[in-house]
């Protein structure tokens, strides 16, 4: 027979045991679900000359880079792929190159992503 302070010994480190293991996994699932709560899909991120970024907002800097392609074209063509990826993920439609630098076994493109408007209200006019 166990004396009760061995019981109470014993459930108060199962409690912390399942404590601990509640505050990890809603420690785990507050990270995963830290996401921006509007993704444009990448496909839709369009590259812009900056004269066009009058009336959008910028997000930040973001660096797409590929290495150990077929060609330099496919390294130049997959890092502006990885740009409009992470441009998509700011929250951005739109991004202007910065700096590109294509080298025989990697290129990196560099770039400011910004959410501009999709629409114009009179091609041409700018906004008041």
């Amino acid at each position: 027979m166990t004396s009760p302070r061995a019981v109470r010994i014993t459930l108060v480190s199962q409690l912390k045991g399942c404590v601990g293991a509640a505050l990890a996994v809603l420690a785990a699932a507050g990270c995963a679900s830290h996401r921006v709560p509007f993704e444009v899909p990448a496909d839709e991120v369009v590259e812009i000359q900056a004269n066009r970024v009058a009336r959008c907002r910028a997000l930040g800097a973001v660096r797409g880079w590929n290495a150990n392609g077929a060609s330099v074209a496919e390294n130049a063509r997959r890092a502006l792929e990885d740009v409009r990826h992470k441009v998509a993920h700011l929250g951005g439609n739109a991004f202007v190159v910065t700096r590109r630098t294509d080298q025989v076994w990697r290129s990196v493109v560099d770039a400011d992503a910004y959410l501009c408007p999709s629409w114009e209200p009179v091609p041409g006019l700018a906004p008041r």
